[in-house]
């Protein structure tokens, strides 16, 4: 396959050299070096000499390379170095040598051997060389890609490398007293494995014809090939062949001779894309240390928290460089302003370590403070350019508070973020509530890769036992186990140990959405009470953390420290969309106690239309954090109206004691099969539409095309428009189904979602029949304003019902999920009294019949009508006799099988008679 788009550039030809250092981990059974497994350095300084020469296309045997595959030989352009440096910064030879805590390994020890000794993989390509069982020679870790197919987890940085056995491990060739065994005693097992961990495949595939190894020219091959194959009949597969002599294939290592030009590719995708192999080339491995060099190796003081408004920075210093160091000038900085430049007259041998102090620094500042150390100079000299000539410590400088509420209204700048990402995922956002213009905080970790972080309160004295710390969550489960925990310090941010609350992916969850997570109303939100009592008479510091999976959105909001005087009900919704019906006419409102008193009687208002209403809900004994169901009875209403509710009980947060949404008015019951075109710019009675958004705002609008909606227009993400199918009588039949035609144009970012639910008890709970969302839903792409006008702009969606047959008065509605994203159109919406996937195009009042002629025992007579009608179908031959006859009580978009094998061969006529309508066609019976 060809490399994909979206790469940095690179030229097969270029000459562009990549240096990798190496280190080479000797686990051995505690033999002296250069006997059994504990390797000799000649024997590994061998299989260095091989990698160079068959990643520069210097080896000798190419000779040996078929002609119609020596126009692929290839460069690389990689070449290896022995590490200098450790991870301490201290000059190496780039081997190690461990003693392991077992005698030989499989590759189920994979993590166990390499937990011996690990060198970071973000600066070294770790080669670890062990007695190996199970017949291996060795395996390779694939790079983190997200542009090449083919690279398959793990891609944990602390295994990742190359494992080699010992015994196939250096040349024989160049070291003759290498520990090697034939016929892989030429280091290409090194070459083969490395090629993995630069992203190569095999190269038949890993499964044979018709199986990408994922590069141009490598020929398609049937399987691996052993031993030294010859070239010819025996060697072709898959119609050409095979190149069995490249290194990814498992031949001898005296048979393998090259990487082909379009592996050369892939690997230099991999080094230019992939993180921890493009660090490679820059690693401070790659140089050896000065004579004079210092490492700035930690902070003494301040660490991760700070009690007081002042400290006495403290680091400690190593010299990493081959001379004595006498003197060195530090300079030290806050938040980058220069605090001080700073002599140290020391006495510092090679490796050897000190700590130095600064002159202590009164903070001023509060929330994360950045203490940089830099060296300037040493011994009177300037310093090389190096990473260890300066070091930076996030320390959290809590400010104290007497009390603590978070509501996100507004950047607060007491309250501190910290993240392990290159760019945080936290944000404020508008986000439904209780209000469509709401404000929250949210850990964008929709589309997202893995991280943390964290939004941290200033320091809190918690009085006594009676304080509590109350907040509102809300995120939308999309298949990922993303994480939201609460963490507290009792040691001014130093550490946050105690966890008070934890939850993950669908323990979690307030909603599941296959898109994009916004809430679109309190229904979409959680709630959570912990008690303080653990902490009375302490300091203490909230971490609210997210942890992504790359799943959602997670939110937070409301955030608030309270005593057990605290009162607050909140106002948790209705059902949505709520509908008027004539079977019943009791809604429940959900209430929360999100106070810390039990409320032992509530008073609810509410107005619909011009009149208010004011109900009493006595011995209610609403506990805290608990959510109960009230009972509201309201008139039948004939038009669609505005209803609010509003709590009238005093409390100590009335924001969330109110809010208002649309009541569908009371349909008629109708039969299925039933039709609404929706292609007039008058909605028909039939059908109502309702949103959350705000009074009077029904979201969806009646055009020429189609109910149309514009997300956006509306004022947040989230918000939830309807449409409302009359309730449907299905008490008659075994099998139904729904048709629309959708139209939606995506806008590369914002994901629309459409729903369609049904009720069966008058809108008290839904059930999701069908969902889509995004590009998944879109009939087209495009950021413009969107409007379809031909036919190939509208999709039809299909979902079946026949779940419900049976019932009656059961309600459908059409959802869509607002993103601000691009219009989205409704029409033609069908009910049909069979489960039909792919109904006939059929205009109305026309009947067709097929097949026609007849040519097994049956025959199906379909019918379109313009209107829903009582018919009768009639089938009678060419003499006018009756051979069937059915009466239909609500004739519309039938289909009717009729079983033609007493029939004899012949003409027969089809008519179906309705109200005003009569329709024929004829058939043959041919046998």
């Amino acid at each position: 396959s060809q490399p994909e788009s979206g790469l940095k550039s690179f030229n097969v030809d270029n000459s562009t050299v990549y240096k990798i250092p190496v280190v080479v981990h000797v686990i051995h059974n505690g033999e002296p070096v250069g006997q059994g497994s504990n390797i000799s350095d000649t024997q590994i300084l061998s299989q260095l000499e091989v990698l160079n020469k068959d990643f520069r296309k210097l080896n000798a045997d190419s000779v040996d390379i078929p002609a119609e595959f020596k126009p692929l030989y290839s460069d690389i352009g990689f070449e290896f170095v022995m590490a200098k440096r450790n991870p301490s910064n201290e000059a190496t030879t780039g081997i190690t040598r461990t003693k392991g805590s077992q005698t030989s390994w499989s590759i189920n020890d994979d993590a166990a051997l390499k937990s011996e000794i690990y060198w970071p993989s973000e600066d070294y390509l770790n080669i670890w060389v062990a007695p190996l069982s199970g017949g291996f020679l060795g395996w390779a870790q694939f790079p983190q890609s997200d542009v090449l197919s083919g690279l398959e987890p793990p891609y944990n940085a602390t295994t990742d490398g190359v494992v080699i056995a010992y015994s196939s491990f250096g040349s024989k060739a160049i070291d003759s007293n290498a520990n090697v065994n034939t016929p892989f005693d030429l280091g290409r097992t090194t070459t083969h494995e490395v090629g993995h961990f630069f992203g190569l495949r095999h190269i038949w595939g890993d499964g044979g014809c018709g199986i990408d190894d994922y590069v141009a020219d490598t020929p398609e091959a049937g399987t691996e090939y052993y031993g030294c194959p010859t070239l010819g009949a025996s060697t072709t597969s898959c119609g050409s062949q095979d190149m069995f002599m490249n290194f990814m294939d498992y031949v001898d290592d005296n048979c393998m001779h090259l990487f082909s030009a379009g592996q050369k590719d892939r690997m230099v995708i991999v080094m230019e894309n992939s993180p921890r192999r493009l660090s490679l080339t820059t690693s401070p491995a790659l140089v050896p240390p000065n004579c004079e060099e210092l490492a700035i190796t930690q902070f003494i003081t301040p660490q991760n928290g700070i009690c007081n408004n002042q400290t006495t920075p403290v680091v400690e210093l190593k010299n990493i460089g081959v001379c004595n160091i006498n003197s060195t000038y530090l300079s030290l900085m806050v938040n980058n302003v220069l605090v001080e430049k700073k002599r140290f007259d020391i006495a510092l041998a090679p490796n050897a370590t000190t700590q130095l102090s600064f002159s202590t620094v009164a903070l001023a500042e509060y929330g994360n403070l950045a203490f940089t150390a830099s060296i300037d100079s040493i011994n009177g000299n300037r310093p090389a350019e190096s990473q260890t000539n300066s070091l930076t410590i996030n320390s959290l400088h809590a400010e104290s508070v007497t009390s603590l509420t978070e509501d996100f209204s507004s950047p607060n700048s007491k309250w501190t973020l910290k993240t392990n990402q290159a760019i945080s995922a936290f944000e404020l956002a508008t986000s439904v509530q209780y209000q469509t213009g709401n404000q929250a905080a949210a850990f964008k970790y929709h589309q997202a890769g893995t991280g943390t972080d964290s939004y941290i309160s200033p320091k809190l004295y918690v009085k006594d036992a009676n304080q509590f710390l109350l907040f509102d969550y809300a995120y939308g489960y999309a298949n990922a186990n993303d994480q939201l925990r609460v963490l507290v310090s009792t040691d001014c941010g130093a550490s946050f140990n105690d966890v008070l609350f934890s939850a993950s992916g669908e323990a979690l969850a307030t909603a599941t959405t296959p898109v994009t997570f916004y809430p679109g109303g309190p229904e979409d939100w959680g709630f959570k009470r912990i008690n303080l009592s653990s902490y009375a008479n302490q300091e203490v510091i909230f971490a609210f953390e997210g942890v992504s999976d790359g799943g959602n959105r997670i939110l937070i909001d409301n955030i608030r420290v309270a005593d057990m005087s605290f009162a607050d009900v909140a106002l948790q919704g209705i059902t949505t969309p709520a509908i008027s019906c004539s079977n019943s006419q009791e809604w429940q409102v959900k209430v929360l106690n999100k106070g810390n008193t039990t409320l032992a009687s509530l008073t609810l208002n509410y107005t619909v239309g011009n009149k208010t209403e004011t109900i009493a809900y006595n011995q209610l004994n609403l506990a805290p954090g608990e959510l109960k169901e009230l009972p509201l009875s309201l008139p039948l209403l004939s038009d669609t109206q505005t209803l609010t509710l509003a709590i009238t009980n005093p409390d100590q947060n009335p924001a969330n004691n109110q809010f208002s949404l649309t009541l569908v008015k009371e349909l008629a019951p109708s039969p299925v099969p039933m039709r609404a075109r929706l292609t007039q710019e008058v909605l028909p009675n039939n059908v109502g539409v309702a949103t959350w958004e705000e009074p009077g705002n029904t979201g969806w609008e009646a055009t020429s095309i189609g109910l149309k909606i514009e997300p956006e227009k509306q004022a947040a993400k989230g918000i939830k428009s309807y449409i409302v199918l009359p309730p449907l009588n299905m008490q008659n039949l075994t099998e139904a189904s729904l048709h629309f035609d959708f139209s939606y144009a995506f806008d590369g970012t914002n994901q629309e979602l459409l729903r369609v639910k049904a009720s069966t008890d008058c809108g008290g709970t839904y059930q999701v029949l069908f969902e889509q969302g995004g590009d998944e839903l879109a009939t087209a792409f495009t950021s413009s304003g969107w409007v379809p006008t031909t036919s190939t702009d509208w999709k039809d969606i299909y979902v079946d019902v026949s779940k419900f047959t049976g019932l009656e008065n059961v309600y459908i509605v059409v959802e869509l999920t607002g993103a601000q994203g691009n219009n989205a159109y409704v029409r033609n919406i069908e009910m049909y009294a069979e489960n039909i996937e792919n109904p006939l195009d059929l205009p109305e009042n026309n009947i067709t019949i097929y097949p026609n002629p007849s040519v097994g025992d049956k025959v199906t007579i379909s019918f379109n009508l313009n209107e829903v009608q009582p018919a009768e179908l009639i089938v009678y031959n060419a003499q006018g006799a009756f051979i069937y006859r059915k009466k239909i009580d609500y004739a519309l978009n039938q289909s009717v099988e009729i079983n033609t094998t007493d029939l004899r061969n012949g003409m027969y006529f089809a008519r179906v008679v309705g109200s005003g309508i009569d329709l024929a066609r004829s058939f043959m019976v041919s046998r």
